[in-house]
């Protein structure tokens, strides 16, 4: 590929993001959350879905009934040592860049993290702030009494309601979900995950179009750069060649390993991976007259979908 590309966002495996049917979906659930009052839910999904990449996609997206754009806070939980309520209230102020004390105790964490989501609440006018918890499946049961502090600190002292949601990997976030409907923590179960939000990769072949049609139309936010499909393929592009029409196609190539890897849906960060490769490496090569079912193939295979995701399954027949 020609040098002057290889600043091209496409290749930024951190900042390259498109849209999906499920990502809007998010979107119009979380304000749904905002405008009833409510003040929590709980977002699962599978490995890999973009579950992360969604929220860092709509966050500035949220707005409250009056128009005005709720604060939303993306936190995600870290693995390491993090097993009291005073370690998760250190990660989280770290993580905002928040100054404390070594000697704050629990109530000068919470006075001083209300305050700053009061002043971004603030800022924009809203009496909402939504607090995201990603891999919250990371959290231990007593960890999770910090949040509601929070709401009970943000309501009764500046009057505004705080949405958190709790995003996790559907498998490892069962586990935290059964010992919080045990009987025992209703407190938590009914303030916070009494709503469920399922949030899902791509499962159709509109979903594939819906994706495929974005590197149709996205050009790099920094500059004048064409969409990417004109970028890579100029000459095709010109002749009509658009992304979107090898949709059909590439859908059926990943459903064949759908069916052999008995997986549900096509997760985002490998759709993304082998999309790329085809855009940018292999149709620039062979042209996109010569595209055959077996050239998406090697990108799927260059993603790693089969080898993260094969694993021993018990026949179907």
């Amino acid at each position: 590929m020609n040098n002057i590309y290889n600043d091209h966002p496409i290749f930024d495996p951190i900042l390259f993001r498109i849209w999906t049917p499920h990502i809007k979906v998010l979107q119009e659930s979380i304000t749904k959350l905002v405008w009833l009052g409510t003040t929590g839910a709980v977002v699962v999904g599978f490995s890999r879905a973009g579950k992360t990449s969604a929220f860092e996609m709509i966050k500035s997206n949220i707005l409250d009934r009056a128009g005005n754009k709720v604060p939303v806070v993306v936190y995600s939980v870290h693995r390491r040592d993090c097993k009291t309520i005073k370690q998760l209230y250190k990660h989280i102020f770290s993580k905002l860049k928040l100054d404390f004390k070594r000697n704050d105790d629990y109530e000068d964490f919470a006075d001083k993290l209300c305050m700053h989501l009061a002043e971004m609440a603030n800022n924009t006018n809203s009496k909402s702030v939504v607090f995201v918890v990603d891999e919250a499946q990371r959290l231990s049961i007593a960890q999770l009494d910090l949040f509601a502090e929070l709401c009970d600190v943000l309501a009764q002292e500046y009057s505004l309601l705080l949405t958190v949601i709790f995003v996790g990997n559907r498998e490892q976030l069962k586990r935290l979900l059964d010992k919080i409907t045990n009987g025992e923590n209703e407190h938590i179960e009914g303030r916070f995950f009494r709503r469920k939000i399922e949030f899902h990769g791509l499962e159709s072949l509109s979903d594939v179009e819906y994706c495929l049609e974005q590197y149709d139309k996205y050009s790099s936010p920094y500059s004048d750069n064409p969409c990417c499909t004109e970028c890579f393929l100029p000459e095709a592009y010109a002749d009509g060649f658009r992304m979107k029409s090898l949709s059909t196609s590439i859908w059926g190539v990943f459903n064949e390993y759908r069916k052999a890897l008995h997986i549900r849906e096509w997760g985002m960060e490998y759709f993304i991976i082998s999309t790329k490769l085809l855009l940018t490496d292999f149709l620039p090569q062979i042209g996109v007259d010569s595209y055959s079912d077996d050239v998406f193939k090697q990108c799927i295979e260059l993603s790693n979908l089969v080898s993260d995701l094969a694993k021993p399954v018990k026949s179907h027949d």
